[in-house]
């Protein structure tokens, strides 16, 4: 990931964010999406201080860099050879029992455990293509909600805590006003981690920021 120089402002964050967000390449979306969580973490930094250490975007960097593997099918090599094997040997294993159960000659079943092993191997070899092409779209996807739903929100808290020169509570209240709250009386964490970095950027020593964050 190369260094960025200067931190990006809230409206420049959010054009990455929603050049992100349009890309239908999946291999180009994904690096995008890494590049405006590595931007968001950078613009979380300057805002709430080094001392206050990771905050979500640091660590959405590495999984989104992580999620990228399947994305390019990295690991598509490995997963096949391990389906083959699986497949092989359980379509063989199969091919031989109903060999054995139609009744077939002995000199017949090593062919049928064979037909068996070549329908396990074909099997298989689909199965997992097709596995790791649905869970490539299931975790763009996830990585594009990620993005959208909290990116977006930390860009709102940098262009309203970046702003403003005297800092109150009730700042903090008319921001959460637009997070919607948890269901059935459950907590939001997104209000929750906000509310953190909220009190990270209110607070003075490094001890203090790094116990809200």
């Amino acid at each position: 990931m190369p260094d960025t120089p200067t931190t990006l402002s809230a409206n420049e964050l959010e054009a990455e964010i929603q050049s992100a967000l349009k890309i239908s390449d999946p291999v180009l979306a994904n690096l995008c999406i890494t590049r405006c969580h590595y931007l968001l973490a950078q613009a979380m930094e300057a805002l709430l201080g080094a001392e206050a250490g990771a905050n979500f975007h640091s660590w959405a960097v590495w999984g989104s860099r992580k999620a990228g593997v399947t994305i390019r099918q990295e690991d598509l090599d490995q997963a096949r050879r391990d389906g083959t094997a699986v497949g092989g040997f359980v379509g063989g294993l199969v091919g031989m029992g109903c060999g054995w159960l139609l009744s077939f000659p002995v000199l017949l079943l090593p062919a049928a455990a064979l037909l068996g092993l070549g329908c396990g191997v074909a099997a298989g070899r689909y199965v997992i293509s097709r596995s790791r092409r649905i869970s490539a779209q299931l975790i763009l996807g996830g990585n594009r909600t990620v993005l959208e739903d909290i990116g977006m929100q930390t860009v709102r808290f940098i262009r309203q805590f970046g702003s403003l020169q005297k800092i109150q509570s009730s700042d903090l209240e008319l921001f959460l006003a637009d997070i919607p709250a948890g269901r059935s009386g459950s907590p939001n964490l997104l209000r929750y981690a906000f509310t953190q970095y909220f009190e990270a950027l209110t607070v003075l020593t490094p001890a203090e920021k790094q116990r809200a964050t």
